[in-house]
């Protein structure tokens, strides 16, 4: 099996065929990452996007055919700020499948999707809840853009989002934390997802 994966609308499709991803000062990933080919959908086009409601949709290979797997996405709006502007309008993807969240981030509410730097690389990102307290948890950003959450790295944040209950949260992603290079800094609220 060949999982394929294109991180965003109409991007580059990564190869993610390896049982375990080495990168300069990363951890060993022992689960296989396995993206999203959720392209051609009508994100940012004349169709209204339907925000703070997660949706199933079904995953799709690389050649526009359904997999039968399902996953579940929600669209949130939010801003964005770095040295070129302050509090621009965000928008915020969050996609949940197999165990794995993927944040897909778009300045100025349109793609592409934002990569966080030059390079793979670790990091945190903040969680502020309900109840004003403040989380952070571990997070991977690819240099070819988004924000990953496994059970390597991330776990807690996605036993959040995926059990929240219903949950408002607001998400702070610096750049600075995945990159020497970047000052932007990207907020957002997120419903989380309830047990059904």
């Amino acid at each position: 099996m060949i999982d394929l994966v294109w991180v965003g609308i109409g991007s580059v499709a990564v190869d993610c065929r390896y049982n375990r991803y080495i990168a300069p000062n990363l951890p060993l990933m022992t689960k296989k990452i396995q993206l999203l080919v959720l392209a051609f959908l009508p994100v940012f086009a004349l169709a209204q996007l339907n925000l703070d409601v997660w949706q199933s949709e079904e995953v799709v290979d690389e050649f526009g055919d359904p997999t039968g797997v399902l996953a579940k996405s929600i669209y949130c709006e939010g801003v964005f700020s770095n040295s070129a502007t302050s509090n621009s309008d965000l928008y915020a993807r969050v996609i949940e499948q197999n165990d794995m969240i993927i944040i897909q981030l778009f300045e100025y509410q349109t793609p592409p999707s934002v990569a966080l730097g030059l390079r793979d690389a670790t990091g945190k990102i903040k969680v502020k809840r309900e109840d004003a307290t403040v989380e952070e948890y571990d997070a991977f950003a690819m240099k070819s853009g988004g924000v990953y959450f496994t059970q390597d790295i991330g776990r807690n944040f996605i036993d959040l989002v995926a059990n929240g209950e219903g949950e408002k949260i607001t998400v702070l992603v610096r750049e600075d934390s995945f990159s020497e290079y970047g000052s932007a800094v990207y907020r957002f609220s997120l419903i989380t997802q309830s047990v059904q």
